[in-house]
């Protein structure tokens, strides 16, 4: 039998990383549906109306932005991910003239400038 499409057994390793990959996709779209209602369509730096219909390479194009990254054990909750138009991600991860941090209630936009980083906004977001 071909090992890449042999059935996964109950209790194997194979299994379980399965069952944990599948809980982390449900968290992850629980998260996304949270952040969706709180961000309404807009981008939470430049307050662009963003949309995931668009093609993915169009300034309009929804994206989500961990703002402490998976690879730093980010988690995959709502306050951890905002919506971001296509430019201002690559202007944070692309090109890094933008640095993001804080929450998504207290988000803290700060631009690399001549003299350095600077503080450009602090957003505020209450609780809705």
């Amino acid at each position: 039998m071909d090992p890449i499409r042999a059935p996964l057994v109950k209790g194997s390793r194979a299994d379980e990383t399965a069952a944990r990959k599948g809980e982390i996709l449900r968290q992850r779209r629980a998260a996304y549906a949270a952040v969706d209602a709180r961000d309404r369509d807009q981008c939470r730096v430049c307050g662009r109306r963003v949309f995931s219909h668009v093609h993915p390479a169009d300034a309009a194009s929804k994206e989500r932005h961990h703002l402490v990254s998976r690879r730093y054990e980010g988690s995959e909750d709502a306050e951890n991910i905002i919506t971001l138009c296509r430019g201002c991600h690559a202007q944070q991860h692309v090109f890094g003239v933008l640095r993001l941090s804080g929450t998504s209630r207290r988000l803290v936009v700060e631009r690399n400038t001549a003299d350095g980083w600077e503080i450009f906004t602090v957003y505020e977001k209450g609780g809705e």
